[in-house]
């Protein structure tokens, strides 16, 4: 009995992982809407051309706010997972955005969907403290 379940097995993991692919890839490149939970709700446009990404803040606690653009590079780790960078050959970098390349970038893993959005948890080291915050990112 439990000799005829491992093919069964091994099917649900393939499955599985095919889902989880189709889900993240439509999220690499174009135009979505992200939301930065925390103390303060942070909303953003981003947009994602092949291993960049230009962000522009919309809304700050409901408000909306203007704001420079943020220019990223993204570092795919899987088809999910990724690393943003700030890229200092677009923008004007201060010393913690410095930091926080040289201490490896913004560590974004993927938890879940839900509702047309997927939510991350990101993690970045500035002045030996890791920071983490949520955020979910939706298709326009």
């Amino acid at each position: 009995m439990k000799i005829k379940l491992i093919p069964y097995i091994i099917l649900l993991i393939f499955l599985n992982s095919c889902a989880e692919k189709s889900v993240c890839e439509k999220f690499k490149k174009g135009d979505f809407y992200e939301t930065v939970l925390g103390n303060e709700n942070i909303n953003k446009k981003i947009t994602r051309i092949n291993n960049s990404e230009i962000s522009l803040i919309v809304k700050r606690n409901g408000e909306k706010v203007e704001s420079t653009k943020d220019y990223k590079i993204i570092q795919w780790i899987n088809e999910c997972d990724y690393i943003l960078k700030i890229d200092e050959s677009k923008m004007e970098m201060d010393e913690s955005m410095r930091e926080i390349n040289r201490n490896g970038g913004i560590l974004c893993e993927f938890e879940y969907e839900y509702d047309n959005y997927l939510h991350y948890k990101c993690t970045s080291k500035l002045d030996n403290y890791e920071s983490s915050w949520n955020q979910k990112i939706r298709t326009e």
